[in-house]
């Protein structure tokens, strides 16, 4: 009933999508048919979905301030973090050895939860001067990079939870999507200003 803002397909084949209307549904790609829904997954817009690499876990950031951690086969909820952020939460992302969340929001700051213990670990404030719109791991989870309204890409140590290198103004308008190569190599920025930059990870020969 309202926008899709975020999807994820899985390696079976399932449509996952978060949505205006607060539910999170589930399609099957093969016969396109509607599988399933959580009804009122959250209280607001669902803006950003990931999931473990065993697929069993599905994690939702919300305008609601809040990220829920799913049962992917059950469809139930396993945790929330309630006001994880002080505005809406316009991307989640899990590290590929599934031991930690960061998540990035309208209220500018980037934050690295614990997924053991659900404790929120760090709040990057001040790096971003505007909304942070998409986060990624480096594949060997080293590393985190992210993208802001403000045009900027930085990358952060996720040991050391320090920001160790930025692209500034690396668009004209606001960043809005970001990927990086399987060898950690490039970083892939979107924009507003209808461009796609590619930009040499400095981590990464």
């Amino acid at each position: 009933q309202g926008f899709i803002y975020c999807l994820l397909v899985t390696r079976d084949g399932l449509i996952i999508t978060g949505s205006g209307d607060k539910s999170i549904g589930f399609w099957d790609l093969k016969t396109k048919e509607h599988k399933d829904f959580i009804k009122d997954a959250h209280d607001l817009q669902i803006l950003s979905l990931t999931m473990n690499q065993a697929e069993d876990l599905l994690i939702s950031g919300s305008w609601d301030k809040s990220i829920k951690i799913w049962n992917l086969k059950d469809r139930t909820m396993i945790h929330k973090l309630p006001d994880a952020h002080h505005d809406g939460i316009w991307t989640v992302a899990l590290s590929h050895n599934s031991e930690y969340i960061i998540s990035g929001s309208d209220d500018n700051t980037i934050r690295v939860f614990g997924m053991k213990d659900k404790k929120c670990l760090k709040i990057f404030e001040n790096i971003h001067t505007n909304w942070i719109s998409a986060l990624v791991f480096t594949s060997d989870d080293k590393y985190f990079i992210s993208v802001s309204y403000d045009q900027s890409v930085k990358i952060f140590d996720l040991e050391k939870l320090a920001l160790v290198f930025s692209f500034e103004k690396v668009h004209k308008s606001p960043g809005r999507a970001l990927a990086i190569s399987s060898d950690n190599k490039l970083i892939i920025s979107a924009s507003y200003d209808k461009s796609i930059r590619v930009l040499k990870n400095p981590f990464y020969n």
